[in-house]
């Protein structure tokens, strides 16, 4: 590849392949050294796209704007990298995953704004995972055997249905159509996973909430689970929608996931200073501790000291055991609260909602039928059964 080949193919006034070089050396040793020294392990490489921007703006341009058409310029570009030149490994472009990081807050967009300008740009969006499949391994290069002959050829899948040779046998001493049988010891394969991401509750007060799929490969898989906050970065993509009765002429879009960071704990905006540590410390102390736990909760309440005592002991919780034969002892507690119309349970509940962090009220209205925590749902991405976190892993 020429140093100005893809200039001209990208369209956009971006550095030269050695100057691309250069900016891995420089600014991307750490995760460079990292992918080798795990390889074949771990392929992935990180970018900061802090440093792209400091770098050149014409590469934050393409990388946003261009991304299908310079990645293989930047995987080409690393390839030359001194890490991987001097490390004694057999890497080729193809095996180099890499993760952008750090997009900047103008990039940032909302579940639904996104539209068909957005497509083939990388975008990064907020929200927590609704559902997600599970991980099984995905055929990216299938290689099929002529049946005919026993040649090899290498079929490149773009859909979710396999794609046979379609012009026949490449051998040209054949060239019939098949029959065709797949070989997957030979073929190229990624894990893979679906989820879908829906729009945070502080977001879609008084409106219905949007999602979108977003699909993950290689060393992404299986890090998120149902019912976590993440930021997740990605390439817009759209395919065409299938029904029942077959392809139709709308499209549904998707994010490839380039990278996905979990949200901080909702304990990092408690900020707990010298006396209030102080004034923790002294009130442990105190032997009536206990009964002043109890009557913090709903004060305004009267009574009912035994259901208070339930309700602290739920909000402080337990601790995960594992017995000597292996029985596990789970931390969290549940309670059951049963009593006559009129008699504060609905109070109660909404001061303890209140003094979680994680607190979510969830009525007859908005709990599902299959539960509160999560339910095992047939993925209506044609991904077989997923989990999908319900009412109170929604938080």
């Amino acid at each position: 590849m020429s140093d100005n080949w893809y200039c001209e193919e990208v369209g956009l006034n971006i550095p030269e392949l050695k100057r691309i070089t250069e900016f891995f050396d420089l600014y991307c040793e750490d995760s460079t050294i990292n992918f080798v020294n795990n390889y074949p392990d771990k392929k992935t490489v990180y970018i900061d796209f802090r440093s792209v921007i400091k770098f050149s703006l014409g590469l934050e341009q393409a990388i946003i704007n261009k991304y299908s058409k310079i990645e293989p310029v930047l995987k080409s570009a690393l390839m030359g990298a001194k890490m991987i030149m001097w490390s004694n490994k057999d890497i080729t472009p193809k095996d180099i995953e890499l993760q952008i990081t750090n997009l900047p807050p103008h990039y940032k967009k909302g579940i639904r704004e996104i539209r068909k300008k957005d497509i083939g740009k990388i975008v990064c969006v907020d929200g927590f995972i609704k559902s997600r499949s599970q991980t099984r391994p995905k055929i990216l290069k299938a290689a099929f055997k002529c049946l005919r002959c026993g040649h090899i050829n290498f079929v490149t899948q773009n859909s979710r249905k396999l794609e046979e040779p379609f012009i026949g046998c490449e051998n040209e001493t054949c060239g019939k159509k098949g029959p065709f049988d797949i070989v997957i010891e030979e073929s190229e394969l990624t894990d893979f996973q679906v989820m879908k991401l829906q729009e945070m509750p502080d977001s879609m007060i008084g409106t219905k909430p949007y999602d979108i799929a977003l699909e993950f490969k290689g060393d992404l898989t299986g890090l998120i689970e149902a019912g976590e906050k993440v930021t997740v970065i990605g390439l817009v993509k759209s395919r065409l929608a299938t029904t029942k009765e077959g392809k139709t002429c709308q499209l549904e879009t998707f994010i490839d996931v380039m990278s996905a960071e979990k949200a901080e704990s909702d304990y990092s905006e408690c900020v707990i200073t010298p006396e209030d540590k102080e004034a923790i410390i002294k009130l442990s102390q105190r032997e009536d501790i206990r009964d002043l736990i109890i009557r913090s909760i709903a004060p305004s309440v009267y009574g009912y000291e035994e259901i208070k005592e339930g309700i602290a002991l739920q909000l402080f919780t337990g601790v995960r055991k594992v017995l000597p034969d292996g029985t596990i002892l789970r931390g969290n507690i549940n309670v059951l609260l049963v009593g006559d119309p009129s008699t504060a349970k609905s109070q109660l509940l909404r001061k303890a909602v209140t003094l979680s962090t994680r607190g979510v009220f969830a009525s007859g209205r908005n709990a599902s039928a299959a539960g509160l925590t999560a339910a095992v749902v047939n993925d209506e991405l044609g991904e077989g059964w997923t989990l999908e976190g319900l009412s109170l892993i929604h938080i």
